[in-house]
């Protein structure tokens, strides 16, 4: 699990999100102007390339699962870059369609590659879950044919008690005093590793979990906030609302709640979160995304007074992005995801020291109970050994 089965779970996240924070990016890029418009272009490259490093990684696991879904990620992505590219070209010349191709590009993204994305993720969690389920079941076979063998030389002793009247076989005594240190120390060792197993799951894997998911719903939330402004209200969805807005309000719902209620995502993750550092900064990410809500709703009272250049103002800054300070929605998502990606590097923290502590838990015992066992079968040849010369 620790070498194996998490780091693919981890890498399968890294991707779904580097995934989400290109999107982002694109959509930031499209908005901003100067440095800003530079940093977000920055992002974007870099996460697209953090991608494709990630995907080289993952496409080592060959099973049916990954290996479908890393080549539909591969299949996707250059299709998704290519349409970011030609969406930048129009936006470059001051041509309205930039805003087609990037929804487009968008669309792509959202439909298609994160779906494979998704299914990674899944392939690779069964895979940890069944990891762990096959590491912790107690050695029961192992530890009753242990209390076999001690049943067995306890009456060998009591045969040989009975017999020769002698109270004790020192050989056959020392057999059975290793077989008991062998016993326990096979119990001891397990139930400490199954402790140490089920706490790295139930704080470590589960918590990352729920971190990850809230983190890709504020990239997500936050692609779908840039996509309002670059389309400008144009695309509506079923009931005549804007699709963009609609889709940021069920995606900020889901992350931080509305009406006071914490959002299932935010609540979940706080619920599953174990370590101080991982709590402290989801206290920092609740008090951003309050943040984000107020100035969020600002932009949407200029957008709906048409002053949609002011709202791209409070969404992404000005030219001068010191101008701005903190008080736009991008400085708010940013301090959101800061603070979920160390909570998340806090709570992996916590799961790779209850990993390895299970696993040291079995430090020696393949040598150790080596030389208990050959002490408890050289113990007990000692004895039948001595018993038998007496008959000579």
């Amino acid at each position: 699990m620790l070498h194996v089965s998490e780091p693919r779970v981890n890498t399968a996240a890294q991707i779904y999100a580097q995934l989400a924070a290109a999107d982002t990016a694109a959509t930031t890029e499209f908005l901003a102007t100067g440095q800003a418009r530079a940093d977000a272009r920055e992002k974007y490259t870099d996460s697209v390339g953090a991608v494709a490093k990630n995907l080289a990684g993952a496409a080592a696991d060959r099973t049916s699962g990954s290996t479908e879904a890393v080549e539909g990620i591969n299949e996707q992505l250059p299709r998704y870059t290519a349409e970011i590219d030609t969406a930048r070209v129009y936006n470059r010349s001051g041509v309205p369609l930039g805003g087609a191709w990037l929804r487009q590009a968008s669309g792509v993204m959202q439909d298609t590659t994160l779906e494979q994305a998704t299914k990674l993720r899944e392939v690779q969690k069964e895979r940890l879950a069944a990891d762990y389920d096959a590491a912790t079941p107690y050695p029961w076979i192992g530890l009753g044919l242990g209390v076999v063998a001690l049943a067995a030389l306890g009456g060998a002793q009591y045969r040989d008690y009975r017999r020769t009247n002698r109270v004790l076989n020192r050989g056959l005594v020392a057999a059975a005093t290793a077989t008991l240190a062998l016993l326990a120390w096979t119990a001891a060792g397990h139930g400490v590793a199954r402790a140490d197993l089920r706490s790295s799951r139930e704080s470590g894997v589960t918590s990352v979990t729920a971190l990850t998911d809230a983190r890709i719903a504020a990239l997500q939330a936050r692609a779908n906030e840039n996509l309002s402004m670059v389309n400008r209200g144009a695309v509506l969805d079923a009931q005549g609302k804007d699709l963009y807005e609609a889709h940021f309000q069920r995606q900020f719902g889901q992350l931080a709640g509305r009406g006071g209620d914490a959002g299932e995502l935010m609540r979940r993750a706080r619920e599953l979160t174990g370590s101080a550092v991982g709590r402290a900064e989801l206290d920092r990410a609740a008090k951003q995304l309050t943040r984000w809500n107020a100035r969020h709703t600002e932009v949407r009272e200029k957008a709906d007074a048409s002053d949609y250049a002011e709202a791209a103002r409070l969404v992404v800054g000005g030219e001068d992005p010191k101008a701005a300070g903190n008080g736009t929605t991008d400085a708010a998502f940013k301090e959101v995801d800061d603070a979920l990606g160390k909570a998340i590097d806090a709570e992996r923290n916590d799961f790779i020291e209850a990993a390895r502590s299970g696993g040291a838990a079995f430090s020696g015992l393949a040598i150790g109970g080596g030389v208990l066992a050959a002490l408890g079968a050289l113990g007990a040849l000692m004895g039948v050994g001595r018993r038998l010369s007496e008959y000579r």
